[in-house]
């Protein structure tokens, strides 16, 4: 995500990141099906007000990757029958990315996931101390606590372990045999 920069630097920074990120993680584009269709990446994020699934689908091919971004339970259940193959869901907590958004708080999360196996990526002010009331910030003791059934990652972009753990254990949504 670097919504100032222009599409041919956004290509270049894309470029670099594939080669980076090969067999490691899926390589997902916020919101520029351009660059993504450029760079050959493995798929796109979508905004809520962004073009809808069906119609970005088209433009990306059905083997790639989408994920809507949500901030409330009906736009969760549009992504779901849009055919998104993910969302992601958020702010959840305060966040300084975007001070003046009020959190939805987990209970959003719970009532996405409650009915579903929807896969659903929890972002914004997600932090060690919130997920783990203990302050653990190994990923692997909290993360060990999710019932086997739950679709909820959450990703703590900032943290020093978060390049170590999670690119070698990427988060690879189910990919739809679509006709």
């Amino acid at each position: 995500r670097e919504p100032d920069a222009g599409a041919g630097e956004l290509l270049e920074l894309t470029r670099k990141l594939k080669v980076a990120t090969r067999g490691r993680a899926l390589l997902i584009v916020n919101d520029r099906i351009d660059v993504a269709n450029a760079a050959e990446v493995d798929g796109v994020q979508i905004p809520e007000d962004g073009l809808p699934t069906r119609a970005a689908r088209g433009l990306v091919g059905r083997y790639n990757v989408i994920g809507r971004s949500v901030r409330d339970l009906a736009a969760a259940q549009s992504a779901i029958n849009e055919g998104s193959d993910f969302a992601l869901v958020g702010t959840i907590y305060k966040s300084t990315s975007h001070p003046d958004v009020k959190p939805a708080g987990i209970k959003l999360i719970e009532d996405i996931t409650k009915d579903s196996s929807f896969p659903v990526l929890a972002i914004g002010g997600i932090t060690a101390d919130k997920v783990d009331p203990n302050g653990d910030p190994n990923p692997e003791t909290w993360l060990a606590r999710l019932e086997p059934s739950q679709t909820v990652y959450s990703w703590v972009m900032n943290n020093h372990w978060f390049t170590n753990y999670r690119a070698e254990q990427a988060i690879r949504p189910p990919v739809v045999n679509r006709k």
